[in-house]
């Protein structure tokens, strides 16, 4: 998958970089039905006004749809940056995310939207993953093998510790994915915005909730 090959540039970018599901400061720089390009000029307009709003009602993100060639998966922002606000529009609402960093890569077959939160401590990571529960609609029985895992102190010392929390289909009604991991007591969560027609459909998304993953769900033709 596209958003595989997006993870490790974005790991080595923003790793520290921290993202929260609260709205923020800046306005909005685009009418209530208008959506971002990932062109030159809209980026730069995404960096300057920290904002940015993507059109997945449909459960997928085209190159065409962003200005974009068909590989170009572009990131945005850097760690060191002021947060961008990022409204996501999925089939059933709008989530909105902040992010320092954010990756886009549209597709016609395996698209997703990628960003990375840094929670404050282990606490407040404990408290966003239970909230992954309901935002993305990761299972709950993930979250309760990682928080046991890392209960542990000695987990994660010297040598980063991760997993993949599993898949879900979120209050949006779009399809997320949560990987967590630690190192020397701090966590970080990257989360991946999946996309692709296929993955929409009312027997995938079915899948998706019953087994907390797509590995099953026949892909694209």
């Amino acid at each position: 998958m596209r958003a595989g090959r997006v993870a490790g540039a974005l790991l080595t970018v923003v790793l520290l970089a921290g993202c929260i599901h609260r709205p923020g400061k800046e306005a909005p720089t685009l009418g209530p039905n208008e959506f971002s390009r990932l062109d030159e000029a809209g980026i730069a307009q995404i960096k300057e006004h920290r904002f940015a709003r993507f059109d997945l009602r449909d459960g997928t993100l085209l190159p065409e749809d962003v200005g974009l060639p068909e590989t170009s998966s572009p990131i945005i922002g850097d760690p060191r940056d002021p947060e961008i606000t990022v409204e996501l529009v999925g089939p059933d609402g709008t989530e909105t995310i902040t992010t320092r960093t954010l990756g886009v890569s549209p597709s016609k077959r395996h698209g997703s939207i990628q960003f990375f939160r840094a929670p404050a401590d282990r606490t407040a990571a404990a408290a966003l993953l239970r909230e992954d529960e309901k935002v993305w609609g990761i299972q709950a029985g993930r979250v309760d093998s990682w928080l046991a895992a890392t209960a542990d102190p000695t987990v994660g010392q010297d040598q980063r510790y991760k997993t993949v929390l599993g898949e879900g289909v979120g209050r949006s009604g779009l399809v997320g994915s949560v990987e967590a991991s630690v190192k020397n007591g701090t966590e970080s969560h990257l989360i991946f915005v999946l996309l692709g027609s296929y993955l929409y459909t009312p027997e995938a998304l079915a899948i998706i909730r019953a087994k907390g993953s797509s590995v099953t769900v026949p892909g694209p033709g």
